[in-house]
């Protein structure tokens, strides 16, 4: 029998029960994300559709979103002992990381960090009055140019704490990512490699389908970085 959609030839799934339907939905996301499939179109995207929307399917958006509150839980403490939160971690790193050299001043534009983060303007300017009362950032008019723009800049205090806070997270951080994804072969630098860059790419998949428009990168020790 052919259903609507199927062409000669096509294999169509017999039916499973519950527990096994699950794992079978489980493995099409999988697959349709990671050959590009979603982006492309084509029988396998609508077929897939047809079946994540026959029944409500939230395997996947609530571990992700489990998973997401996980890292927030382990590392607000320690970042609050340095008067940061994740949000602010990432806005101070940008500043670190993507900072240029335009009209032969330091800094950057206020506009570029709510790119890179892909926040609202009015989430940025929130989160710099902030640091700036605690003397992390500096602001000030754009003098040359476009002078519409601010200008945004680390103050020495502020490019100590989000080094220091670097120093103290990101490789503790790594580690914990690296055995919770190696399933215990986390010191094998080949399969952390493996691993790494297969998760990455899935949550890269995720984020471009479902909108997300921050660039901020951070460099994890693929040969590429």
């Amino acid at each position: 029998m052919i259903c609507p959609g199927q062409g000669v030839g096509e294999v169509l799934l017999p039916p499973a029960g519950p527990a096994e339907r699950g794992r079978i939905i489980v493995l099409l996301m999988i697959s349709v994300f990671s050959d590009g499939a979603l982006a492309k179109g084509g029988r396998r995207r609508r077929w897939a559709q047809a079946v994540l929307c026959e029944r409500p399917m939230n395997a996947i958006t609530f571990g992700t979103k489990r998973a997401f509150h996980g890292f927030l839980r382990v590392t607000r403490k320690p970042l609050a002992s340095m008067g940061l939160t994740a949000a602010r971690f990432d806005l101070l790193w940008a500043l670190l990381t993507e900072r240029r050299e335009e009209w032969g001043s330091r800094g950057v534009w206020q506009s570029n960090l709510r790119r890179w983060l892909g926040v609202t303007a009015p989430v940025v300017t929130r989160m710099l009055r902030a640091l700036e009362t605690i003397g992390l950032v500096r602001r000030a008019r754009e003098e040359r140019g476009d002078r519409r723009q601010v200008r945004v800049w680390l103050t020495d205090t502020g490019q100590r704490c989000i080094l220091e806070a670097q120093s103290a997270m990101l490789r503790a951080m790594r580690r914990l990512v690296y055995m919770a994804i190696c399933f215990g072969q986390h010191r094998d630098p080949s399969k952390r490699l493996i691993h790494m860059d297969t998760v990455e790419g899935y949550l890269r998949a995720l984020r471009s389908t479902f909108g997300d428009t921050a660039t901020l990168y951070y460099a994890w020790g693929h040969p590429d970085d």
